[in-house]
């Protein structure tokens, strides 16, 4: 199981070192990336190198990694935890691009047994791209095909997370269930999680 931790190393090297670089670190799987800064034999980069470069730091930004494994436990409605038997370990995953009502709000503890009545005890695969800020793996969850997540908004069970995500299909998925008053919809008015947060940490 990879997961990049986003932290960036800077040195200087000639850019084809930089790419082959780069490509093994990914074909390593290495748990961290390179940004390696492009400088030709005078020292001054040059706008071939540095368009190239950013062709490059796109091109890493598309790279995933999946997670194979069984959900042996629900904390709430978007975190759960995955026991992966390639790496014999436990991961912490965080539902990316959606946020459940937290446990003390109205249907936190529905989005949660929804989400146990999904998965718990089921093979999932995680596709993610990143960790968040307290370790969790940021990552789109599937079951027999599906995709959990989009799944959770669908039937009002959690917010599309918009502050971070613009995915047409959860914008569409939140919109549809707040018009059939799905879920967290059927109460009046309902808080988004995030501002929950905020003015718990306000108190």
């Amino acid at each position: 199981m990879y997961v990049y931790a986003y932290t960036v190393h800077f040195c200087f090297v000639f850019y084809w070192d930089a790419v082959v670089g780069v490509a093994e670190v990914y074909k390593q799987g290495c748990t961290s990336f390179f940004v390696v800064f492009p400088i030709t034999p005078k020292g001054t980069a040059t706008v071939k190198h540095l368009f190239l470069l950013s062709l490059l730091l796109l091109s890493l930004s598309l790279f995933s990694a999946e997670i194979k494994g069984t959900v042996v436990a629900v904390t709430d409605g978007d975190t759960i935890t995955v026991s992966d038997e390639m790496d014999k370990g436990n991961f912490k995953i965080r539902l990316d691009k959606i946020d459940a009502p937290e446990k003390k709000q109205a249907f936190g503890n529905k989005a949660k047994q929804f989400l146990s009545s999904l998965i718990s005890g089921k093979q999932v695969s995680i596709r993610y791209k990143a960790v968040d800020r307290c370790g969790r793996i940021l990552g789109v969850v599937y079951c027999d095909g599906i995709e959990i997540n989009l799944v959770m908004v669908q039937t009002g069970y959690a917010w599309h997370y918009s502050y971070y995500d613009q995915t047409p299909a959860y914008i569409q998925a939140e919109k549809q269930a707040r018009a059939d008053k799905k879920g967290l919809w059927a109460d009046t008015p309902p808080i988004n999680p995030y501002e929950f947060r905020k003015m718990k940490k306000k108190r």
